[in-house]
């Protein structure tokens, strides 16, 4: 989610059908959700505005008018990343280094083991512990890890497909999290889609607003809307970064240094976490997270 940047100036023409997917495959997913349980239909709702938005970047992209077929297909399902010109396009890929691929291996095993080892010494616990678990062995294991192992083996082969993940330890501010680290692949879709059209027509603020807004409405759609619980907790979670991202960039946030140094690190610590239970709420965790659990076998 770009909110952050100011660097876009070229146009977006948002073709009428390329949206189709982005609206369709959601509610064709509503249309079957009475079929199945709760928490598959969640899983296959974020798969559903996962490629519609693929598509969508694949279909406005410059770079995809020239791709051959095997490069789209490429793209498209076996890539999670969003920024479809930096993949099809020409520019160098940068090498990965034995370290970056250690690194990522050891990322892919922390999270198995999270979820096959740890998970199932947690069942006695609050159910708040076991989801935690959860979640933080599923994001280890797909978004840093199995993501990162692709990043590698593509810019192997000289695409330029850079992790979308971008080492969020690192952040130094609030917008540098969002901006620059945090989920590249969901930042090009409210970069391009989102931020670009409206930034001249509202300005940088509502722009800004606006991208985070998206974002909450979207994770709503997925986390709470098929559990029928826990309805705009997402969002409020996302429009408080917002608002935090833009207190950071005014002139108070600025005199008492909210984007530098250890008090940036410790303000946007304390803002993506402190709330952290309007993202992933109880509903959530309890049918969502556990259920998962149980299927796929890491807990009893």
């Amino acid at each position: 989610m770009s909110t952050l940047t100011n660097t876009a100036e070229k146009p977006v023409s948002l073709h009428r059908f390329a949206w189709l997917p982005v609206v369709l495959l959601p509610l064709a997913v509503f249309a079957l959700a009475g079929q199945w349980p709760v928490w598959f239909t969640a899983w296959v709702l974020a798969a559903a505005v996962y490629a519609g938005f693929k598509w969508l970047t694949f279909a406005e992209s410059e770079a995809a008018r020239n791709a051959s077929f095997a490069d789209a297909l490429n793209y498209l399902f076996l890539w999670p990343g969003m920024d479809a010109d930096a993949f099809l396009g020409n520019e160098p890929a940068v090498k990965p280094t034995r370290r970056e691929v250690v690194l990522a291996l050891l990322k892919t095993a922390a999270g198995l083991t999270l979820l096959f080892g740890v998970a199932r010494f947690t069942t006695s616990l609050p159910l708040l512990v076991t989801g935690w678990v959860g979640i933080v062995g599923i994001a280890l294991t797909l978004l840093f890890g199995v993501a990162h192992l692709l990043s590698i083996a593509w810019r192997l082969l000289g695409v330029n497909a850079q992790p979308i993940m971008n080492r969020p330890l690192w952040a130094t501010s609030l917008s540098d999290f969002w901006g620059q680290r945090w989920n590249l692949a969901f930042h090009d879709v409210g970069r391009e889609f989102v931020f670009r059209p409206l930034l001249r027509r509202v300005g940088v603020i509502w722009s800004t607003l606006a991208v985070f807004l998206f974002s909450g409405v979207v994770h709503d759609l997925v986390m709470s809307v098929p559990l029928r619980q826990g309805i705009g907790l997402p969002t409020i979670y996302f429009l408080l970064q917002g608002c935090a991202v833009l207190f950071e960039r005014s002139r108070v946030g600025k005199r008492l240094g909210l984007s530098r140094g250890l008090i940036g690190r410790a303000f946007t610590a304390a803002i993506v976490l402190l709330p952290i239970g309007l993202l992933f709420h109880f509903a959530f965790l309890q049918q969502v997270i556990l259920p998962t659990l149980e299927f796929i076998g890491a807990i009893g």
